[in-house]
């Protein structure tokens, strides 16, 4: 009984999260966290907001696993997908989750998935789990929303190659159809990924959209963001043939194509020194810097693509200015989308947190990007009044708020040409936000000048 009652109180503070975006498709849609009660590896903290879920398939699996595992000295992995997030925010993120046992950590910061001739490599961290006495890595790779086409790409695949990369890379073929028992549970898992993309597909991920509040809030929690670097696999680099089935000179390799390597990460001025017939810790680092500096995944790795970018110069794209609307001629505002949430923070920092102060209530909230065209500070709270209206009648008088400090605070100022988010939301009665003909729109009033933007 006293379980159930703080799983009520869990759900009480969910914020039905159903989203829709300004000019574009669907944001999200509602995850129903009580229809989750079922699977049995759903997890709600009551105190952090923080859920946790995966699909019951993966708990047979699991269970084999360590079943074997502890009867059995053999290196062996199983993976499958699961998804955590906040019901606080609303926000969340599918994840991958592999399992290691060799009585070792590889302590991985990458994982590299070849699947149809296509390599992905993402960013991972791991920790120790223990089952009964037995101890195995733990390894989680958040997805984002290029990290889900490596979900879908593995959901029918019937062989797959996975590497872990860390202290050291470990390397192994996984066969759908492997009958040996060690090979029969590493390719059960790839047999259990369509049913965590039906789990991930129910929670709404396929009109999901809210992708940058997700590699926020991870980055939060977790100290890196979620990361994906994809390209087919190439066998040769500068001319020199790769013997590597991913395509990529290991930390440890040597031979031709180390040499080659570390002459280009020289050149590039990643290296100093003299390249030698075997990659040295030196190199290594070089790689590591490299991958940073163009916003790689951090594998430690070398392949043809990582020096083509090198050649090209920085990977770094600039963000296209957003498209705005003036308010007079004091502000420009623009909204991107909008959605229904318990509660709203800034971006990075969900800390700074806000709810509703009915918990029959939701917020629908809308974000964009605000510039302040005057000569003097803009003050949101005082000069600048927003409401959301449904279908043309129903007003809702919205608070605004600007992030600042990297995305890591809420104000109400704004400095003279400054621009900045705008995160504009209202309380609304919970039932609006399951009403999908709802017409909604933010009205903005600054100095006798307003401005309508539909929410479509």
């Amino acid at each position: 009984m006293k379980n159930t009652v703080k799983m009520l109180l869990c759900l009480m503070i969910c914020l039905m999260l159903f989203t829709s975006a300004f000019g574009a498709e669907c944001a999200g849609r509602l995850v129903d966290h009580e229809e989750l009660l079922r699977y049995p590896s759903y997890a709600c903290d009551q105190e952090t907001g923080k859920w946790t879920v995966h699909a019951y398939q993966a708990d047979a699996l699991m269970d084999r696993f360590w079943e074997y595992g502890m009867r059995s000295s053999q290196r062996m992995i199983a993976f499958h997908l699961a998804a955590e997030g906040d019901v606080r925010t609303g926000v969340w993120t599918p994840v991958l989750r592999i399992y290691h046992i060799d009585g070792g950590m590889i302590r991985a910061r990458a994982v590299s998935i070849l699947v149809d001739g296509q390599r992905f490599d993402l960013a991972a961290s791991s920790e120790s789990v223990t089952h009964s006495r037995h101890t195995a890595e733990r390894i989680t790779v958040p997805l984002n929303r290029q990290g889900m086409q490596v979900a879908a790409a593995m959901e029918n695949a019937e062989n797959v190659m996975i590497r872990l990369i860390g202290n050291e890379e470990y390397t192994v073929s996984v066969n759908r159809s492997a009958t040996a028992e060690r090979q029969g549970v590493e390719g059960a898992s790839l047999g259990v990924m369509p049913h965590g993309l039906a789990l991930l597909r129910e929670l709404g991920v396929e009109n999901y959209d809210l992708w940058d509040l997700s590699a926020a809030a991870w980055e939060k929690e977790y100290g890196y963001l979620p990361a994906v670097t994809q390209g087919s696999v190439e066998n040769m680099l500068c001319e020199k043939r790769l013997t590597d089935k991913m395509g990529m000179v290991l930390p440890d390799a040597s031979g031709d194509a180390a040499v080659a390597a570390q002459e280009k990460l020289i050149e590039f001025g990643f290296l100093n020194g003299t390249a030698y017939w075997k990659m040295t810790d030196a190199a290594e680092e070089a790689v590591l810097r490299a991958q940073k500096y163009l916003g790689r995944v951090p594998t430690g790795c070398v392949d043809a693509a990582l020096l083509e970018a090198l050649a090209e110069g920085s990977a770094v794209e600039n963000t296209p200015a957003p498209a705005m609307q003036p308010v007079g001629e004091t502000a420009e505002v623009s909204l991107e989308r909008y959605w229904f949430a318990g509660g709203v923070s800034a971006s990075a920092n969900v800390e700074t947190l806000r709810t509703t102060a009915n918990s029959d209530n939701v917020f629908l909230a809308a974000d964009g990007f605000i510039r302040n065209m005057s000569a003097q500070e803009l003050h949101l709270f005082m000069q600048m009044e927003a409401n959301v209206v449904y279908n043309g009648k129903y007003a809702y008088e919205a608070e605004l708020a600007v992030e600042t400090s990297g995305g890591t605070e809420l104000d109400t100022r704004l400095l003279p040409m400054a621009q900045a988010r705008l995160l504009a939301y209202a309380e609304i009665p919970a039932a609006l936000a399951e009403d999908a003909n709802a017409q909604w729109s933010v009205v903005f009033e600054l100095e006798g000048e307003s401005l309508t933007i539909d929410l479509e």
